[in-house]
């Protein structure tokens, strides 16, 4: 079901995947207060649907989006914002971000990859369909379990050996809770295909 937040935001939900569409294709997607605001609509919308069990930000047009929309806070010359400069030298390195702010290299795609800024490269043509098939695929798994393991991912590089392994175990003892790990236990023990809820 679509369901139109504004003129530059779009948002559907069917079957627990959620969709959220950048439409500002004519502005390449640019971020501007009122960009920010449909946004922010679609996201809380997707907050308030407890039978999402996934979601999947697409955009129209070329770009994803190219960033902060320059004509609507009218210079350059600007330092870095919205957190790339916390998370670029996390995903590349000091040397490679550096490179990155001060020469504004523009990378290809598979340069990109290269540099594990991305997971993958696909041709424009599977694009849509690769990432809804991913998507979906995310939306039928064991989303409690997946979720733990995204925070253990995340917490994991500024955590010790020891923190992490007490990070796990109180996961693990969250997760052997659930109706999805005794299901997949079972269905593990029976050879049969698990149908996870998401509880």
């Amino acid at each position: 079901m679509t369901d139109p937040v504004t003129s530059t935001v779009d948002y559907a939900s069917a079957d627990g995947l959620g969709v959220i569409r950048l439409n500002r294709p004519q502005a390449r997607n640019a971020i501007d207060p009122a960009f920010v605001d449909d946004l922010n609509e679609a996201v809380q919308r997707c907050a308030a649907d407890e039978t999402l069990r996934a979601l999947l930000i697409r955009a129209e047009g070329p770009s994803f989006t190219v960033g902060g929309d320059v004509a609507g806070f009218g210079g350059l010359g600007l330092s870095g914002d919205g957190g790339g400069t916390w998370f670029l030298p996390r995903l590349v390195g000091m040397r490679r971000a550096a490179e990155l702010y001060f020469r504004q290299r523009i990378l290809q795609a598979d340069e990109a990859a290269a540099w594990g800024l991305i997971t993958r490269v696909v041709r424009d043509k599977d694009l849509t369909a690769e990432a809804e098939s991913a998507a979906r695929q995310l939306a039928a798994g064991p989303t409690r379990a997946l979720g733990e393991i995204r925070t253990l991912l995340r917490r994991s590089p500024d955590a010790s050996l020891a923190d992490q392994l007490l990070a796990e175990t109180a996961a693990q003892s969250r997760t052997v809770a659930t109706r999805d790990a005794a299901h997949g236990i079972e269905c593990f023990m029976t050879k049969s295909r698990p149908d996870f809820r998401g509880w």
